[in-house]
């Protein structure tokens, strides 16, 4: 499993799916192991290596991973649909509420102009209701 937050950071207002692309897709697409290092939040840098292996599954879990910019390369997308209120409490549950303003003013507002401009919700596989506790117990 490879998270869109391991290409992100917290002085950038989205996740690196440029690099997401080179250094992974890319590699992928060509049967060939890649290797990406992901991004520390605390220390605000690229921290260690990880690998993903050429020839299996590949999970890519994040809020535009299957943005038009990367083309067709999944073979199933889930979308997971959920609240904003809901979205922003899970948000600050996770990062603190030192980033509510954050959350609040970049990247819920970046979540929902991705929505509105790549309708991601019509090329899902699968749509799945993230306000269900059930569901998002077994994702944590």
């Amino acid at each position: 499993m490879v998270h869109t937050d391991d290409f992100a950071g917290p002085r950038q207002p989205s996740w690196d799916w440029e690099r997401f692309a080179r250094d992974v897709l890319g590699p992928l697409l060509r049967d060939r192991l890649a290797q990406f290092q992901r991004y520390d939040w605390d220390a605000d840098r690229l921290a260690e290596w990880h690998t993903v292996p050429a020839g299996g599954t590949v999970i890519a879990e994040g809020i535009s991973s299957s943005r038009l910019e990367l083309g067709s390369v999944w073979d199933f997308v889930v979308w997971v649909e959920c609240p904003r209120d809901l979205r922003l409490r899970r948000g600050i549950e996770r990062d603190g509420e030192a980033l509510r303003w954050k959350w609040e003013t970049v990247w819920i507002p970046e979540e929902e102009a991705y929505v509105r401009s790549q309708d991601p919700v019509a090329r899902a596989d699968v749509v799945v209701d993230g306000s269900d506790p059930h569901v998002y117990e077994q994702s944590h």
